[in-house]
């Protein structure tokens, strides 16, 4: 019985540091700083002494990740949104430059769609600047922040399809392919809307390394290869 108690004690362990390896806050606070006219992510600097800085944070991890931001940042951020389905996020919580949405998951929802208007029109502004621009990805994101290619393709069209997909026994790989060829933002779609900024992409990963393009479908991050799939426009 005594073995069993100490296996049970050293597994608590393991799980508990483990939880604390990953969690999104603790990486911020260590892999983002500023110092003076300067932000560092990693060992990767940045001047910033006259740049506008914005920020997209999406998935479930994104609340921690802005919270380590905000803390890096302080009052040097110029505008931000947060994409997530954590019910305990409002307006009282944020800092003002943010703006949150509470999107769908599994199935993206009206807030879903309303978030990608706003990031674009974020986007929009930032590109106008040529301002830093800092993307916090993590999973869950897919449905999250969406929006389809074309208008023929309804909120229940984009539903339905989700669900079918994350149903139907198909890899991540697999079903964000489809994914893909569908919205306006997945594989490297949304961060393609500020051609001109400087960009940083910050991951809490869930995948083998070298399939980042997967976490939240990839929406700065086009995948490596070719997706066969394809969906028509309106043009």
């Amino acid at each position: 019985m005594h073995d069993l108690t100490q296996l049970r004690s050293s597994a608590r362990e393991i799980f508990d540091q483990a939880l604390r390896a990953v969690d999104p806050l603790s990486a911020m606070r260590s892999l983002v700083r500023v110092e003076k006219s300067r932000i560092i992510v990693g060992e990767v600097p940045l001047d910033i002494a006259a740049r506008e800085i914005y920020a997209i944070a999406i998935g479930k991890a994104a609340a921690q990740m802005v919270a380590g931001l905000n803390e890096a940042l302080g009052t040097r951020l110029t505008a931000g949104i947060l994409c997530t389905n954590d019910a305990g996020i409002n307006k009282s919580n944020l800092e003002r430059a943010w703006r949150s949405f509470r999107g769908g998951h599994p199935e993206p929802n009206e807030a879903s769609l309303a978030a990608a208007r706003a990031c674009f029109d974020l986007l929009a502004a930032a590109d106008q600047t040529r301002a830093l621009v800092i993307f916090l990805i993590s999973g869950g994101g897919s449905a999250m922040i969406e929006a389809p290619t074309s208008e023929r393709i309804s909120l229940s069209d984009l539903q339905a399809a989700n669900k079918l997909l994350v149903s139907s026994g198909a890899s991540i790989s697999e079903v964000n392919a489809v994914r893909r060829a569908f919205s306006a933002v997945k594989g490297g779609k949304l961060s393609a809307h500020a051609p001109n900024c400087d960009q940083i992409t910050l991951i809490v990963s869930d995948v083998p390394e070298g399939e980042e393009y997967n976490v939240a479908s990839g929406p700065t991050i086009a995948p490596s290869h070719t997706s066969l799939v394809s969906c028509p426009n309106d043009s």
